[in-house]
């Protein structure tokens, strides 16, 4: 691929204080066979040498293009909506920065995605690939679904476990994650349950990466992000309390939005859930165990 054509894929991986993981992730790329794809790394404050390490690998000139994206720190999806500007792919993967893709891992994935009719392509906002571990286990079980329509069905789906995303580029500019001061995170499935409201969804299901859970990572501190972060927490759990993502998905959200509410008092919309008197029970008795017995 020349610099001036059109990538197929952008590859988007937020980054902070992880270079000694990042070196994984340029490795497998640099494996691939298929080289119509950008790397497009957003540097969220970085301080332990991730530019310099950076342009230590622009300056090999590997196959594909690097583009290298500092800002201050604010979290992972700030630097998502900071980095959505600079895709040029078509399709764009979300890889983490202590995830790294299986050898011929594109190849593949361009090939699932012209699999499909134009028409479904159309109707889709991209598509869920399997992960797995570095023992070699698949993480979250297997795929029911090819394609899914219902935004339960695709609830049901990502529910399964941690999935590597791949997402219409032109999307990406329609649908954004709030913002909201002072807060660094929002539940990345947030931006998945809007998509699905009005797209279908596909499912790939053999693994294409590996991914490596670390102590700081996001996946490991679920509560206590949520516990700091709760105007971007109760607005996906109030969403998310939608009857249309299934009666006991919806409830779920229901009772973890009360349960965070407590531990925040902060106003947000209120669920609508036929159930949600029982929601606030339940809820109120999880925020007594989080906040008095664990």
């Amino acid at each position: 691929m020349t610099r001036s054509e059109e990538p197929f894929f952008s590859i988007l991986t937020p980054s902070y204080n992880r270079a000694t993981l990042l070196v994984d992730v340029f490795q497998s790329l640099v494996r691939q066979r298929f080289a119509s794809f950008e790397w497009v790394i957003i540097d969220d404050g970085s301080t332990d040498g991730t530019a310099a390490l950076v342009e230590s690998w622009i300056d090999t000139e590997p196959d594909f293009e690097i583009k290298y994206i500092y800002k201050n720190n604010g979290g992972k999806k700030s630097a998502v909506d900071f980095g959505v500007p600079h895709l040029s792919g078509k399709l764009v993967i979300f890889l983490d920065s202590d995830d790294y893709l299986i050898d011929g891992a594109l190849s593949r994935l361009k090939n699932f995605w012209l699999g499909f009719s134009s028409e479904t392509r159309d109707s889709v906002f991209g598509f869920f690939c399997c992960l797995m571990s570095v023992d070699g286990k698949r993480v979250g079980g297997g795929v029911r679904f090819l394609l899914c329509t219902p935004p339960q069905d695709q609830y049901d789906e990502r529910k399964k476990g941690d999935r590597l995303p791949v997402i219409k580029r032109e999307l990406l500019s329609l649908y954004r994650f709030p913002a909201f001061e002072g807060e660094k995170f929002v539940p990345e499935a947030y931006l998945w349950n809007e998509l699905s409201l009005k797209y279908s969804c596909a499912f790939y299901s053999e693994p294409v990466c590996i991914c490596r859970y670390q102590a700081d990572g996001l996946s490991s501190n679920s509560i206590s992000l949520r516990r700091n972060n709760p105007k971007g927490v109760l607005l996906y759990y109030s969403k998310a309390s939608s009857v249309r993502f299934g009666l006991w998905n919806s409830f779920r959200a229901c009772v973890n939005f009360y349960r965070f509410y407590f531990h925040s008092r902060v106003s947000s919309e209120l669920p609508k859930h036929p159930l949600r008197l029982l929601g606030l029970a339940l809820g109120w008795l999880i925020f007594v165990k989080d906040k008095y017995i664990l």
